[in-house]
């Protein structure tokens, strides 16, 4: 009876460690799949993150050169199409 009581908990240990096996390799396998999941989506951000930079720096030239024709136009002539175009920009909220 003894020797059937310890071939009980050897087997029961055995099965044990087969299930957690299985359950080691299903969680792994997730995990990899996850990983995989989670570099595709920092992939995709990444190639966005730059082209939001180059829509930004393409936006802060574009501005640059805005200001640049603006100061043109008030130290140029300081005519009256001049006081119209800068009052456009204030009217756009897009005051230099």
């Amino acid at each position: 009876m003894k020797q059937k009581m310890i071939e009980c908990v050897h087997e029961a240990a055995h099965e044990f460690r087969n299930s957690t096996s299985r359950m080691m390799s299903d969680t792994t396998k997730r995990t990899v799949s996850e990983n995989a999941a989670i570099e595709a989506q920092l992939g995709k951000m990444s190639e966005k993150t730059a082209e939001v930079h180059r829509d930004n720096q393409s936006l802060r030239r574009y501005v640059t050169a805005q200001k640049h024709q603006v100061g043109a136009l008030h130290s140029g002539t300081g005519s009256r199409p001049a006081l119209l175009f800068t009052n456009t920009l204030r009217v756009r909220n897009w005051e230099f």
